[in-house]
């Protein structure tokens, strides 16, 4: 999975899967309040069940998204300083050059080709 758009798509499930876990919380809570579990322990039980999936899941996807990220760490990383690389290079190939002077030679070439055209 190295295509950028892949990844985005396991992100997005990964916040959608724990929103919906939020949601199967919020709705428990509800049916505790209602007074829907006979036993006032199954109200707190399945909240802590939903809660170790939730951090499970979480974990098994983490750990398999790591090596992407750490892969893509150490690529751009090697990018970022061949460009710095390059640059440096260009900078000092430029210091290098010689400075072309716009003299007073250019400057007469210039003005005589006006005074002709007159």
């Amino acid at each position: 999975m190295k295509h950028p758009a892949g990844r985005l798509l396991v992100y997005e499930s990964l916040y959608a899967l724990n929103r919906d876990f939020e949601q199967v919380l919020a709705h428990l809570g509800r049916l505790q309040e209602l007074g829907m579990f006979q036993q006032r322990d199954f109200g707190n039980v399945f909240p802590a069940i939903i809660q170790e999936t939730r951090a499970w899941a979480n974990m098994e996807l983490v750990e398999a998204l790591q090596p992407l990220e750490q892969d893509d760490l150490t690529h751009f990383s090697r990018l970022h300083i061949d460009v710095l690389n390059e640059d440096e290079r260009w900078q000092k190939k430029e210091r290098k050059k010689p400075k072309k002077a716009a003299g007073k030679k250019g400057q007469r070439k210039r003005r005589g080709a006006k005074s002709e055209g007159v």
